[in-house]
């Protein structure tokens, strides 16, 4: 599925200071089948993101995984880490059960620690 939509202003604002993309992906067993259209699809959204924004991937199937740390993109410093996110996306196996709920937890934990990397940034 791929959405789109128009920015608001709140958006506009984070055009300054990028914004935090967070994904979360099922790579369960039954993910096999489709698991290339999944990769196409967290590529594009790469390829997509703007300079400033900063991305992390996590994994879920019987046990979550880290896929990606948080990484920016186009960064201040020189270093457009999208050749990493985009290895780490070649690099996701579909295998193991679906356990969504610690994915999630995991999920939450990276959202905790971009918040803490802001509030010390500011």
């Amino acid at each position: 599925m791929v959405a789109e939509a128009w920015p608001t202003q709140a958006e506009e604002s984070c055009q300054e200071t990028g914004r935090d993309i967070l994904i979360v992906v099922d790579l369960s067993g039954s993910m096999c089948h489709v698991l290339d259209v999944l990769k196409d699809c967290l590529r594009d959204v790469i390829a997509h993101a703007g300079d400033g924004d900063r991305m992390s991937v996590v994994g879920f199937s019987s046990e979550p995984t880290l896929v990606c740390d948080w990484m920016e993109l186009g960064g201040s410093n020189g270093v457009d880490n999208r050749r990493t996110l985009g290895a780490c996306v070649e690099a996701m196996e579909a295998r193991g059960g679906t356990s969504l709920v610690p994915a999630l937890q995991l999920a939450a934990e990276q959202m905790c620690k971009r918040t803490e990397a802001a509030g010390r940034a500011s």
